[in-house]
């Protein structure tokens, strides 16, 4: 690289009608009122330093890197911040003189003499009217440039000083009229004109002919000014090589011009391309074609990647493909973070940002910008997509209650590496990209460390009624991200109905949200001590019925017992009271409120059977924003199936019922619920092609085998599409494993004595029931149904098969009130009774929570569950609360 270098004084770089261009490729006018006051430091200085008849003192002010492209004509390759600097230096001296008498011919030869740099006499000018200034910014910056040499701008300026350029006419027109008084003291002037002028010099370093990439030079020369860029490296390389095409014949302008002006979209929304956005859309662009991993390499750096991504290109993949996949890239990346777009928004993504902290989704981007324009989906396509998408991030912070998992993107990082070949093979095509395959990879259970698989229903209702437990037992750190997320979910199913009533009712006025998420999150303070945003509307999230002991946690913090509210809901309030609150104020805008004072207009309570029976209405709604797996790959499982009648030998008329199948054995018939999964006392045993015989079982397994099993050996069975769900959530009781009860029932008293008016009981109020198998096996659920051989359950929205001659216990979550008959303090035991149930209630004192208990008292009100036991009389409390009167 050949560098002639030569020291020019600012009289002598602008005062011999010479002509400055930035190119296109240079960032646009940067600097601030930090650069500006230490420039101005430094003239005053100068001008201190002067001694009268001796030679003046000088101040290096950096480099300026030029290449020639005509006759006294340069490109700026850098410098552009200093040189216009002193340009509107110049246009501030020349103005301010001019603000004189025109009888002062003083202050007129001052403005005259700063002119001089500024406009180049009218025989240089040659064909392009920009020859008449000494200095051209880019064209972001020419506008206000114009302005400021125009000689009006003085008179004007209090209008405008939204623009850098316009901001630093402002500060030196300030300094400088304070310096030079408001009679602007001749001498003051022409000194500091002469200081600037003469003492100030700029190294001028002009590149030879042969330099194909003089970007390479800013890293070392530009300390002096602003740090340049990564994007800024890109911005220099793409118009360098740009430049050095031959002119459009067609046109007859540069090549360079017209991709500024067809496909450089950063210049013309500068508002949104700021600094931060430019090199977060660099780094976004650059995962989506090199793979999310590209930046895994140790100080690895954008630009250098992009170089090496560049040199992989086709010969048809010019210098015009370059720029057009840039323009393509940054509108998408505009599009898809921009709150107002409904379809392809990723604004879930900044929100969840507000609830947690370290949530790592910077590959979200990328991936949609991959797929958006190196796929070839259709627009429904990709919004089915970006649902699966956020669908498959929410539920998975729904595990076990609400946790941050640092790594959730992992599953989708495997599945795009997949997709983008190894850039060393030149114009190698990335693979194609199938909806339904990434649902399934989604879904699918992977191996360890290809991260978490997609959330069924089963897992986020069990996350949901986990949350109650993380707020009251897991401190700051814990309850703040739950509460958070508990509001977010109200937010997004408040905005989902409102944009559904917009649907609906298109002749009226469009509803619009009344809040913001910010209106109710929760932050801790320092001292990590709760506290809440503070805004106009104080919004916060509330308790319908208050949180009290003997009410469940599940229940108590269940999204169907939470409102948005501006008041307090305290305690003692009715419902009635509470209902008027919600429908007055800024509290009556909200939609959720609404329902519920229409809803429930004619209830005087509030209780754990409205509370369920929203959830499971909110939950419709959750549903309907995030789907599960099952709504894109096609497995939604369908339980229900009508009971067969076998056909009989003898068609006539009969005088008695045909026989029907019991349920269980229909269901497994049918097409829905093959194959299946049996659980018996020895093994879970996959078969198909199910058909029973008396009282076995009889199918193929996977090797297509006969298999029979003894109906009284299955303990339960389920689908096996259901069962990767049901799987995770069955636990194993050793207390039970050790009664050594693996086998059938040997006698009737061995058998639970389990009365089908309790399983009506908490089937038809939804009750939340927990059958034990004797074999140890423990499932949580609600009940769908049940005969006298089986009982279906509901778990994680799947249905679970529940063999009664199995059963060890039976609990129901369902609250009774009794009071405590008898209780011996020595050995922990009593009994209670109720009027729920004819005979006497088991208690022992290891089922009462609250460990600040020892002892229940005679006559003692108590709140409690039921467990159906084969032991005693068959019934026992459990989780028991005593209440306080």
């Amino acid at each position: 690289m050949s560098i002639n270098a030569q020291a020019n004084s600012i009289d002598e770089l602008f005062s011999s009608n010479v002509h400055y261009r930035v190119p296109h490729y240079q960032r646009r006018y940067v600097w601030d009122e930090t650069n500006w006051d230490r420039l101005w430091k430094d003239i005053l200085f100068q001008i201190d330093g002067e001694v009268e008849g001796e030679d003046h003192p000088t101040h290096f002010t950096g480099p300026i890197v030029t290449r020639s492209i005509g006759k006294k004509a340069y490109e700026v390759i850098d410098g552009q911040q200093r040189l216009a600097t002193f340009q509107i230096i110049l246009c501030v001296i020349r103005d301010l003189c001019k603000t004189r008498p025109q009888d002062d011919t003083q202050q007129s030869k001052l403005a005259s003499a700063a002119a001089k740099y500024i406009i180049n006499d009218e025989d240089v000018l040659i064909d392009d009217p920009d020859y008449q200034f000494t200095f051209v910014p880019t064209f972001y910056d020419q506008p206000a440039f114009r302005e400021v040499t125009s000689e009006k701008y003085l008179q004007n300026r209090e209008n405008s000083d939204e623009h850098c350029i316009l901001k630093a006419y402002n500060y030196f027109a300030d300094r400088i009229q304070e310096h030079v008084g408001e009679n602007l003291d001749y001498e003051k002037m022409r000194r500091l004109l002469r200081s600037i002028t003469d003492n100030f010099v700029l190294v001028k370093l002009e590149l030879g002919g042969e330099d194909e990439r003089p970007e390479q030079v800013f890293a070392s020369i530009n300390a002096t000014g602003r740090k340049l860029s990564e994007f800024d490296y890109l911005r220099n390389d793409l118009f360098l090589r740009a430049g050095n095409l031959e002119i459009d014949q067609k046109s007859g302008e540069h090549y360079s011009d017209g991709f500024y002006r067809d496909y450089w979209v950063f210049e013309n929304d500068s508002q949104y391309w700021g600094e931060d956005t430019l090199e977060s859309f660099f780094r976004a662009f650059l995962m989506a074609k090199l793979g999310p991993d590209c930046f895994s390499v140790k100080n690895a750096k954008p630009f250098e990647l992009y170089w090496e991504y560049s040199k992989t290109l086709t010969d048809e993949q010019d210098i015009k493909y370059e720029f057009q996949q840039l323009k393509n890239y940054a509108e998408f990346y505009k599009e898809m973070n921009d709150p107002a777009m409904e379809t392809y928004r990723l604004q879930f993504h900044e929100d969840l940002n507000l609830i947690f902290d370290n949530l790592n989704l910077t590959s979200l981007h990328p991936f949609m910008l991959f797929i958006k324009n190196e796929s070839d989906l259709s627009d429904s396509e990709l919004t089915q997509v970006f649902t699966m998408l956020e669908s498959y991030i929410v539920r998975g912070l729904l595990d076990n209650g609400v946790n941050e998992n640092k790594n959730i993107c992992k599953r989708i990082n495997n599945f795009f590496s997949n997709l983008i070949p190894n850039r060393s093979n030149k114009g190698s095509a990335n693979r194609e990209f199938k909806v339904e395959e990434f649902a399934e990879f989604l879904f699918q259970k992977g191996k360890h460390g290809e991260g978490r698989r997609w959330q069924h229903d089963g897992a986020v209702l069990h996350g949901l009624r986990c949350v109650g437990k993380q707020i009251r037992h897991g401190g700051p750190r814990v309850e703040i991200p739950a509460w958070n997320m508990l509001g977010y979910i109200l937010y997004r199913i408040e905005l989902w109905k409102i944009e559904r009533w917009n649907q609906e009712n298109l002749s009226e006025t469009k509803k619009k949200v009344t809040f913001h998420l910010k209106d109710f999150l929760r932050r801790t303070k320092d001292d990590d001590r709760e506290s809440v945003i503070q805004t106009k509307s104080a919004l916060g999230v509330q308790h319908i019925m208050p949180p009290l002991r003997h009410y469940k946690l599940e229940d108590s913090f269940s999204i169907g017992n939470l409102v948005f509210c501006t008041e307090h809901l305290t305690n003692q309030l009715p419902f009635p009271d509470k209902k008027r609150i919600l429908s007055e104020g800024d509290n009556a805008d909200i939609i959720l409120n609404k329902e519920i004072c229409k809803e429930y207009e004619n209830n005087y309570t509030w209780g754990v059977e409205q509370i369920r029976r929203r959830e499971r209405m909110l939950r419709q709604c959750f549903n309907k924003i995030w789907p599960p797996p099952e709504h894109f790959i096609g497995q939604v499982t369908k339980p229900e199936v009508e009971p067969k009648t076998k056909p009989s030998g003898d068609t006539s008329e009969s005088k008695t019922k045909p026989k029907v199948e019991p349920r269980w054995v229909s269901m497994l018939q049918s097409d829905n619920y093959q194959p299946a999964m049996f659980v018996t006392y020895t093994k879970s045993i996959e078969l198909s092609r199910i058909q029973q015989s008396g009282n076995t079982t009889i199918g193929v397994d996977r090797a297509n085998e006969k298999q029979t099993l003894e109906k009284p050996n299955i303990l339960f069975a389920c689908s096996s599409v259901s069962w990767q769900e049901v799987e995770p959530y069955i636990e194993t009781l050793d207390s039970v494993k050790k009664e050594g009860l693996s086998h059938p029932p040997q006698t009737k008293e061995e058998r639970l004595r389990l009365q089908d008016r309790f399983l009506q009981s908490a089937r038809d109020k939804k009750d939340s029931v927990v059958p034990v198998t004797r074999d140890g096996h423990m499932l949580e659920g609600t009940i769908e149904d049940f005969d006298e051989d089986a009982i279906y359950m509901q778990i994680r929205e799947c249905t679970v098969i529940v063999y009664r001659h199995g059963l060890y216990e039976f609990g129901v979550q369902h609250w009774h009130q009794g009071v405590v008959e008898e209780f011996d303090e020595s050995r922990g035991f009593g009994y209670i009774r109720s009027s729920d149930y004819s005979r006497r209630v088991f208690v022992h004192i290891t089922e009462v929570p609250d460990r600040t208990i020892n002892s229940l008292q005679p006559n003692q009100k108590v709140e409690f569950d039921i467990n159906y036991t084969t032991k005693g009389n068959g019934l026992s409390a459990i989780n028991v609360e005593v209440i306080d009167e």
